[in-house]
C-alpha cells in the first residue's frame, strides 16, 4: 500500500508502508566506474534511465565541508532526483525540469540484481527502478516516482 505525501509539477512523491530489510554496508569500492575511488562510486542502471552517486568520508579525504555522506540519485524519465544522508532520510527530493544533472562519462552499470555499497549505503538495480538504503531507510526511483522505503 502506498500513500501520496506530497505533489509537485503532477509528480507524486509516495511512501511505502512496507520497509525494506537493512543491506550489510562494505567499505571496498566497487569498479563499476573510472571515476571511483575509496569515497565515491558513480553507476547507472542498465536502461541508461537512472544515474547514482554514493559518497562517503568524500568530504573528509578533501579537507571540504560541502560535501555530505550520502547517495543521490535521478532520473531522465521522468527527470526526478532525490538524496539520502545516513540516517536514510530523504533530502533535496525534486521532479520536473530543474532536477537533471550528469555523472562522470565512464559510469559503469549495476547490472539488474546487484548491489553497489559504501559506508553505510546500499544501492540494489532492480528492473523496476534503483532502491537506495542506509541504516534500513532509503528510496526507490522508478519511472513510476519516488518512493520512500
Amino acid at each position: 500500500m502506498k500513500k501520496v505525501i506530497g505533489a509537485r509539477i503532477g509528480m507524486s512523491l509516495l511512501v511505502t508502508v512496507m520497509g525494506l530489510a537493512t543491506l550489510a554496508p562494505q567499505a571496498a569500492a566497487n569498479p563499476y566506474s573510472g571515476a571511483d575511488d575509496a569515497h565515491v562510486q558513480f553507476f547507472r542502471s542498465p536502461s541508461g534511465n537512472i544515474q547514482c552517486e554514493i559518497n562517503f568520508g568524500r568530504a573528509a579525504a578533501a579537507g571540504a565541508e560541502s560535501l555530505p555522506d550520502g547517495v543521490y540519485c535521478m532520473s531522465q524519465q521522468p527527470l526526478q532526483s532525490v538524496q539520502i544522508r545516513a540516517d536514510g532520510s530523504l533530502t533535496d527530493v525534486c521532479t520536473g525540469p530543474t532536477c537533471g544533472s550528469d555523472g562522470p562519462t565512464d559510469q559503469g552499470v549495476l547490472a539488474y540484481g546487484q548491489s553497489a555499497a559504501l559506508g553505510p549505503f546500499t544501492c540494489l538495480s532492480e528492473e523496476s527502478g534503483m532502491t537506495c538504503t542506509a541504516n534500513g531507510r532509503g528510496f526507490e526511483i522508478s519511472t513510476a516516482g519516488i518512493f520512500a522505503v
